[in-house]
């Protein structure tokens, strides 16, 4: 019958005792043969013999002048010995902008042979600040398994986190802006965003991973500040950027309204009426202006700045009350303007990004 076993302790086989009977005469010799996980041949039965893990087939042969007989059967061996493996001691690393940690790798031993598993993290890796678990894995050919872990604890130090840098504000409508800045490499935990209505005393706090950020819901026509910080740990905080400032637009005028309904030029927003077509929009140099029904046959095309700012005014004459005018903004900053229609009766506005 088949025969199983499990290896010697710290060894990667066993020693197999088995029985084969044998009758005939004249006396039969007996042969074995060993193939499989273990190798070998010899005289007798084999048994007593030492297997290595795994499957070995014995085929036991017996020769007398009246033939040779056969008989096979399997000796498995099993490995249920773990391998071992030892993990460095945890380590605390007083971090500045380099949270990084390094360590000798930890090398698996077994009773017969062993790896190790992909682990956790790398020696040289980068760490959060905190304290971070970093586990090793050994395994065996047989599937037995063996783990270790050890602490990795980042401490930055008090003012080594860097102020951000870069910061730019723009695509505000009357409800909304975008504050971006560059990123700060050891800002593991993100970053804290400060703005408030430059009337305002108290700032209204809010904390990014990404180095863009939307304020929503905020008033139109209103000026606003904003601040950031690099967040490197939960203690560890930059100083705060200098404050930068940024106007919300207002609602568009209509056309036609009294003037005591107008709104200050720097704050209004138009937004497109059936008769007006500004293309392309956003633009990087030349801008087509179209605009029918002003019912006058001269008009006055400027472009503002958020501040009210006339950068670029010229006269233009209508045809059949319509308007029709190309102008090249490609020497202005990217920014947003504010395109101005004004004829005796009526101011149109329209909002141009160039980028």
């Amino acid at each position: 019958a088949n025969q199983t076993a499990n290896i010697v302790a710290n060894t990667c086989a066993a020693t197999k005792n088995y029985t084969a009977v044998v009758t005939g005469a004249p006396t039969p010799a007996l042969t074995y043969a060993f193939t499989g996980a273990t190798t070998g041949s010899g005289s007798n039965t084999g048994s007593g013999a030492s297997f290595n893990v795994g499957v070995t087939n014995v085929l036991l042969t017996a020769t007398n002048s009246c033939g040779t007989p056969t008989c096979n059967f399997s000796v498995t061996v099993t490995d249920n010995q773990a391998p071992t493996i030892t993990c460095p001691a945890s380590i605390t690393v007083a971090s500045g902008c380099s949270n990084t940690a390094t360590w000798t790798v930890p090398i698996p031993t077994d009773n017969c042979t062993a790896s190790l598993q992909t682990p956790t993290y790398n020696p040289g890796d980068t760490f959060a600040a905190g304290t971070t678990a970093v586990s090793y894995t050994a395994t065996d050919a047989s599937g037995n398994t063996q783990s270790c872990s050890f602490n990795v604890t980042m401490n930055a130090a008090a003012g080594t986190c860097p102020t951000p840098s870069g910061l730019n504000s723009y695509h505000y409508g009357p409800t909304s802006a975008k504050l971006t800045w560059s990123s700060v490499p050891c800002a593991y935990n993100g970053y804290r965003i400060n703005y408030k209505q430059t009337a305002v005393v108290t700032w209204t706090v809010n904390h990014t991973l990404a180095t863009i950020f939307t304020a929503n819901a905020l008033v139109p026509a209103t000026a606003y500040q904003w601040r950031v910080l690099s967040r490197c740990s939960t203690s560890n905080l930059s100083a705060f950027s200098a404050v930068q400032s940024f106007n919300t637009l207002g609602f568009p005028v209509i056309n036609n309204a009294p003037s005591s309904e107008a709104q200050p030029e720097a704050l209004l927003l138009a937004r497109q009426t059936n008769h007006l077509v500004v293309y392309p929009n956003p633009i990087n140099g030349h801008v087509h202006i179209s605009l029918d029904g002003l019912k006058t046959d001269k008009a006055q095309v400027s472009i503002l700045d958020m501040n009210g700012n006339r950068l670029m005014t010229w006269a233009a004459t209508l045809v059949n009350d319509r308007l029709d005018e190309q102008a090249d903004l490609g020497g202005l900053p990217d920014g947003v303007y504010i395109l101005q229609i004004t004829t005796a009766e009526t101011c149109t506005l329209h909002t141009i990004i160039k980028q």
